[in-house]
């Protein structure tokens, strides 16, 4: 822009004066929403959807966390907004896993991926029947630091694959191959509650639990576009997760209600057969807190899988939704 006389430049100098006075009054008015969505949140009280600012100021501290703590090379790292949410980065300086936590993973099989390579053991079965496995595979423990596609939350572990078909009867034999193993965490993207209710199928989950050695990690499910309310006490053998957005609210598809244990983000960028895509669920939310189970085995080897368990519960942060998952106060806690 040429100005070609002072008058020109008295007149652009006023314009640009008004134009952010405006703005500051604009920002100031987005961050007074702010503060009050922020005290609605903290005082338990319902909140309306989160303000833009909220959102912005989110995507801030997503960049600056993981300047913070150990930021990997994976090229689709800065869109995991669900490590952010629940500090993983800021776990991972504490533990980053160890190929000494087995995890159990009973879903539709894994697809060869090439961010799978490291970390997850296929276990001997027919091929996948559905990309799901592959999609939760990628969140709990995608080979990280590697220069391709996306972080695992537990970058370092040893996730055996069970391809299971939905049935008691597949699950339990899941489930007798994995009581050969080391693992005391195991997660399904299956949504497992009212199986445990049938005699057959309870039976199979206690031989599975050995009185509190193994934990169960399941989704809380969706029953309708606007979740339903599980009613009922909590079975001390699962763990279970529903999904939350960004801002710590309901993800609108998660079944809620006091049988569910805790929450997780329920949007990921993840692996998927042939690449990378995006998805949402409470089995992806799940995963996230498989993730997490593997980093607080890391961190206190000898702790049980029910051990593992009550620590996630204690050490959540509370929002809107519920207690979300907290990585770096559950490694924390989970000292050796």
């Amino acid at each position: 822009m040429n100005f070609t006389t002072t008058t020109d430049v008295n007149v652009f100098a006023v314009l640009l004066i008004g134009l952010l006075f405006h703005a500051g009054w604009r920002l100031l008015d987005l961050l007074i929403d702010a503060v009050v969505w922020l005290a609605s949140l903290a005082r338990g009280r319902p909140v309306p959807k989160a303000p833009l600012v909220l959102l912005a100021l989110a995507a801030f501290a997503l960049t600056a966390g993981s300047a913070r703590a150990q930021a990997p090379n994976d090229p689709y790292f800065p869109s995991q907004w669900g490590l952010q949410l629940i500090r993983v980065p800021e776990a991972w300086d504490v533990t980053t896993g160890s190929a000494a936590v087995h995890i159990a993973q009973f879903d539709t099989g894994v697809f060869a991926h090439e961010d799978l390579t490291e970390n997850v053991l296929v276990e001997p079965a027919p091929p996948p029947f559905s990309a799901l496995g592959t999609w939760h595979a990628g969140v709990i423990a995608a080979d990280t630091n590697n220069g391709l596609g996306i972080a695992g939350v537990c970058q370092h572990a040893t996730l055996h694959a069970y391809r299971v078909i939905w049935s008691e009867e597949h699950l339990a034999e899941a489930f007798a191959l994995a009581e050969s193993t080391p693992a005391k965490i195991g997660v399904t993207g299956y949504a497992l509650l009212g199986w445990h209710a049938r005699r057959e199928f309870d039976a199979v989950l206690d031989g599975f639990s050995a009185g509190g050695e193994r934990i169960l990690i399941c989704p809380a499910g969706t029953n309708f576009a606007g979740g339903q309310r599980l009613r009922g006490p909590n079975d001390a053998r699962l763990l279970v997760v529903g999904a939350c957005n960004l801002d710590g609210t309901r993800a609108s598809y998660s079944n809620f209600g006091p049988k569910v244990d805790l929450w997780a983000p329920g949007h990921a960028t993840t692996t998927v057969e042939g690449g990378y895509g995006a998805t949402d669920s409470t089995a992806v939310a799940t995963a996230y807190v498989a993730g997490v189970a593997g980093l607080v085995g890391a961190a206190n080897p000898a702790l049980t899988g029910r051990g593992i368990k009550d620590i996630l519960i204690l050490t959540a942060q509370p929002m809107a939704c519920g207690p979300v998952v907290d990585a770096r106060a559950a490694v924390d806690a989970a000292g050796p």
